[in-house]
């Protein structure tokens, strides 16, 4: 019968267009489809972000990637970015290149604990984050969450005795 693709169908929806393609060769065709291992999903992440590139996630049954974790992966959010205007674009299955796009909100996750703010991530999502037009009083209190780097670095130059770098804590 040959290959067919099946790439962006469910594993319900794989055993149906697999038996209706058999179907055309065999009179009752059952399949039984099982997945045995999941593959790591490519997500991009750009915009205020301190390490902003394309990152691999390993995906298992019990913890998908979300949109936090792969903001904690790319090393935190920036000092400019604006928590409110977070965009998710995600292309739509079945379909080349289209895409539907929403925006999400981390304050609402944050402060009020709307976890519909953290969605879990597909193969080949695109995340954004704006940069923020003013400061933002809510940031220090942000910057102490797991959406802010471990570390900072601080850079010395000048007439000093020992010029250079130096980590330090967020709120140092």
């Amino acid at each position: 019968v040959g290959s067919k693709k099946i790439n962006g169908l469910s594993l319900d929806d794989a055993t149906l267009y697999i038996e209706e393609f058999l179907s055309e060769e065999l009179i009752n065709p059952k399949v039984e489809l099982s997945l045995i291992q999941t593959r790591p999903i490519t997500i991009s992440i750009i915009g205020e972000i301190s390490r902003p590139g394309v990152y691999k996630l390993n995906t298992n049954t019990s913890d998908l990637p979300s949109l936090i974790s792969s903001i904690e992966k790319a090393g935190g959010l920036s000092k400019e970015a604006d928590l409110s205007k977070i965009y998710l674009k995600r292309r739509l299955p079945g379909q080349e290149l289209k895409y539907k796009k929403t925006s999400l909100n981390l304050k609402k996750l944050i402060f009020e604990g709307d976890l519909t703010q953290n969605p879990f991530l597909f193969d080949g999502d695109i995340i954004t984050i704006a940069k923020a037009k003013k400061p933002d009083n809510d940031q220090l209190k942000i910057s102490s969450s797991s959406l802010s780097p471990d570390v900072i670095t601080v850079n010395f130059i000048g007439e000093i005795q020992n010029p250079g770098s130096l980590n330090l804590s967020p709120n140092s």
